[in-house]
């Protein structure tokens, strides 16, 4: 439909303590488009007719909690290795709307997605860290899967900063609605780092 996105904007706050980790992470979006249809559309109750021309617009907020509990540690000289269970929430709320032959409809949803799954990380030297996570959930014909990998770079005890690439996929459908969304790139992420 012609969307495009500038970008996601984020923040994240993490709590560490002895084997386990709290973190809580948000993210907006804002997408819009232009397009012409080529093939009939339903959306929210009205039909959308092929070669019709639609404005549409995508908001979507995002809230992450997730908790790691540590079940490996191995530490050698300056390596590492960490690897963690996962137990996260993911609470979507998007509003969508299409505008186009006659019709201005708005539709909205809040969604929550609970997963399970697991996170490793290699610290290679006290400068560089790989990371690696993956969870999600499946039932009846809905999943929900999200991957990331990150290379972390430590440049001082109090800050890291983060390059690496992130996916969603998600399938979920009802007696109404059908939402296939895949999200996939690049992203980049500073951390500020405060021991107490």
């Amino acid at each position: 439909m012609g969307i495009g996105s500038e970008g996601v904007i984020g923040y994240n706050l993490r709590l560490d303590a002895g084997k386990n980790h709290l973190g809580l992470d948000y993210a907006s979006l804002e997408a819009e488009g232009a397009n012409t249809l080529s093939r009939d559309i339903e959306f929210n109750g009205q039909t959308y007719s092929a070669s019709t021309h639609v404005e549409s617009k995508l908001k979507c907020e995002l809230l992450e909690i997730q908790y790691y509990y540590d079940i490996i540690t191995l530490q050698w000289e300056n390596w590492g290795i960490d690897l963690a269970s996962l137990f996260k929430v993911n609470i979507y709320e998007a509003e969508v709307s299409i505008k186009g032959g006659g019709y201005d409809e708005t539709y909205s949803e809040t969604l929550p997605l609970p997963t399970v799954g697991i996170a490793g990380q290699l610290n290679a030297t006290r400068y560089f860290s790989v990371l690696g996570q993956v969870n999600g959930i499946g039932y009846s014909d809905d999943t929900y899967l999200e991957y990331k990998a990150l290379l972390r770079i430590k440049p001082a005890p109090f800050f890291n900063f983060d390059l690496g690439y992130k996916g969603i996929q998600l399938n979920y459908s009802d007696s109404n609605n059908l939402l296939d969304l895949d999200v996939e790139g690049f992203l980049m992420q500073g951390a500020f780092i405060f021991k107490f």
